[in-house]
């Protein structure tokens, strides 16, 4: 599986640090940031493959937030998007039909089930995205 530049962007520490111990568990390098405000400087400054973003951020919604990043990155290389949140999965596949992001992993299950969700994502939607240098 290819290893990717991922930011992790969600205010409760104890998620933090849950979903970067996942994801370097499957070799992929993990940048956190722990709100909506100031998310794009963490994306110039650590330039992700894409954004494990929260929906229920603190002053910004995370699709508020998505929309920002994909007006940003629209002619530049593509800094994909992924909602990771604890709402009902209805309610986030809409959502990522309405915003046009990757797709979204529910809070609610196991590291299983996160890598899971993660890796199916990613060969439909991330597979072909290019890798920055």
């Amino acid at each position: 599986m290819r290893k990717y530049k991922i930011l992790v962007v969600d205010d409760d520490p104890v998620v933090r640090v849950q979903v970067r111990g996942w994801l370097e568990g499957m070799g992929h390098e993990v940048k956190e940031h722990h709100q909506g405000i100031g998310t794009m400087d963490a994306i110039l400054q650590h330039q992700p493959d894409f954004v494990l973003l929260d929906l229920n951020l603190p002053n910004l919604r995370g699709e508020q937030l998505a929309g920002i990043v994909q007006k940003k990155y629209k002619s530049d290389k593509e800094t994909g998007i992924i909602f990771y949140s604890s709402k009902d999965k209805d309610v986030l596949d809409a959502l990522v039909t309405q915003t046009g992001v990757w797709g979204a992993i529910e809070k609610t299950g196991s590291g299983v089930q996160f890598r899971t969700a993660l890796m199916e994502i990613l060969r439909v939607a991330g597979a072909s995205k290019p890798s920055r240098p």
